[in-house]
C-alpha cells in the first residue's frame, strides 16, 4: 500500500509517548505502521466491505497523523473532541470521508471497529455491546490493513 502526505517522521519514544499520554499499550502492528508512515492519505482509493445495518462498504480517506506538538487536527484532537463518545482506549487509526473513523480498541484485544458517527450517543457506555454505532472489522491492525481492497 503506497501512502502519501504522511505526518512527521517519527520514532520509537515518540510512539511511546502517545501511548503514554493516550494511557495505552499501542498493539506492535499499529505502532511499526506509524514508525513507517504516521499516517497519510492511501494513493489509491480503498474501500473495505462492512455489510452491517446500512453500511456495505466503508471508504477509507485517511490514515490519522500523531503530531507531537498538536500543530494539526490528529489523533489526539481527534480525542479531545470526540473520546468522549468513544469505547475506553479507543485510538482513532482512520477516518472515511464523512467524519467516521475506524478505531482500535486497546482495552478489548486490539481489535479495529468501525464507529459510525450519525449514530453516536451522548450517554457515556460502559459496556462495549451498548454501542449501536460500533461495527467489528478485524481482530487486530493488520487484519484490517489485509481487509482494505482497491476501490472498484
Amino acid at each position: 500500500m503506497k501512502i502519501k502526505n504522511s505526518g512527521p517522521k517519527l520514532d520509537k519514544s515518540a510512539v511511546d509517548q502517545l501511548a503514554s499520554r493516550l494511557n495505552c499499550r499501542l498493539p506492535k502492528a499499529y505502532v511499526d505502521f506509524l514508525l513507517k508512515h504516521n499516517g497519510g492519505t492511501p494513493e489509491d482509493d480503498l474501500v473495505l466491505d462492512l455489510n452491517q445495518d446500512h453500511w456495505e462498504e466503508v471508504i477509507l480517506a485517511r490514515f490519522q497523523v500523531y503530531y507531537l506538538s498538536g500543530e494539526a487536527y490528529g489523533i489526539e484532537q481527534i480525542l479531545e473532541n470526540k473520546g468522549d463518545l468513544f469505547p475506553a482506549g479507543a485510538v482513532p487509526c482512520a477516518s472515511d470521508p464523512g467524519g467516521n473513523y475506524f478505531l482500535i480498541l486497546t482495552r478489548h484485544g486490539g481489535g479495529v471497529y468501525f464507529w459510525d458517527h450519525e449514530h453516536e450517543s451522548q450517554e457515556k457506555k460502559k459496556e462495549l455491546t451498548e454501542y449501536e454505532n460500533l461495527y467489528f472489522i478485524a481482530p487486530d491492525f493488520d487484519s484490517f490493513l489485509d481487509k482494505l481492497r482497491q476501490a472498484a
